[in-house]
Order: structure tokens, then C-alpha cells, then sequence
């Protein structure tokens, strides 16, 4: 039976900030062979443009 180890990557950023770092966070992991398995942000009923929050879940079979 395979074994998975799990990751998470949780970030937040301003509206019109610049995203290549968190895109470059995600691509270095996939090279590293985790799967982007889920995400979830928040969800404030108001949108005052604050930052967002938002949490990636990564797996891999441990080696």
C-alpha cells in the first residue's frame, strides 16, 4: 500500500499584487513531484479588497 506525506502552502496577498512568487512557490514543488491536491481561500462576506487568503494542499508517496 503506497504512503502519502502531505503538505501545506498557505499564502495571502493584496489585490493587484504580483502573483509569480506564489506561481513560483507552486512550480518548484511540482518539480520537486508534489501534487497539487486541493485549495481553499477565504470567504469574508465583505470584500473591503483586503488581502486574500488562500491555502494549497499538496501530496506525494513517501520514498
Amino acid at each position: 500500500m503506497t504512503k502519502f506525506e502531505y503538505d501545506i502552502f498557505t499564502v495571502s496577498w493584496g489585490h493587484g499584487a504580483s502573483t509569480d512568487p506564489i506561481k513560483a512557490e507552486l512550480n518548484r514543488r511540482g518539480a520537486e513531484g508534489w501534487e497539487l491536491v486541493a485549495t481553499t481561500r477565504d470567504e469574508s462576506p465583505e470584500d473591503d479588497h483586503d488581502d486574500e487568503v488562500v491555502m494549497f494542499v499538496f501530496k506525494r508517496a513517501k520514498g
